[in-house]
């Protein structure tokens, strides 16, 4: 009888309750370097290439195709690696202060030239960049490894002109302009009356 209650109390179940109620950990996918991914493929293709029968024979396999792609995918590997210290998520910007111009008899009047007007809004942004990565905005200037974030600005600041007439400058030069125009059409319409009581006579 003590033989039977020994194997009905070791069929009880044991169940483990835990102490505490812990939420789970959080997901971290495990990271796979590049270089063990690399290796792991050129063995499949090397493992695929051997199970392949020799369709001619006893062809044998010219070596300096398997040398070719072993170099071939470490050059790869060096490659990809390169993507990654340059591609870790940068901070891209593009600045457009071209001005562009067409048809004919235009006034344009810039307070500042293009390349003028680039420069002072990336120097603003570099000063914004510079004063919230340290720490009053949070912008991450690094990357989850450590590494900086590359920052690549592309600045646009052409002046494109195209028809006949057309003026662009300064606010002294288009008021200077208007001012000759003015007076211009006046000495123009001062004629055009002087002419016309005349001719009513």
């Amino acid at each position: 009888m003590e033989a039977l209650n020994n194997t009905s109390q070791s069929q009880d179940p044991q169940v483990d309750v835990p102490k505490e109620n812990s939420p789970p950990p959080a997901y971290t996918p495990r990271r796979v370097p590049v270089t063990d991914f690399t290796a792991m493929m050129a063995r499949i293709i090397q493992e695929r290439r051997d199970a392949l029968p020799n369709m001619g024979g006893n062809i044998p396999r010219p070596q300096p195709q398997q040398t070719t792609c072993t170099s071939l995918l470490s050059d790869t590997v060096d490659d990809d690696q390169d993507e990654t210290s340059e591609g870790s998520s940068p901070i891209s910007l593009k600045i457009d202060t071209s001005v562009n111009v067409s048809r004919n008899n235009n006034i344009v009047c810039l307070t500042a030239t293009p390349a003028e007007q680039a420069n002072a809004i990336a120097k603003a942004v570099v000063q914004a960049l510079h004063e919230g990565s340290s720490g009053r905005c949070g912008i991450p200037m690094i990357d989850e490894s450590g590494c900086p974030r590359p920052l690549n600005i592309q600045v646009d600041a052409g002046l494109n002109v195209e028809g006949t007439g057309n003026v662009i400058g300064s606010r002294d030069v288009i008021g200077g302009l208007i001012q000759k125009r003015a007076g211009s059409s006046l000495r123009l319409d001062l004629d055009d009356e002087e002419d016309s009581p005349t001719k009513r006579r």
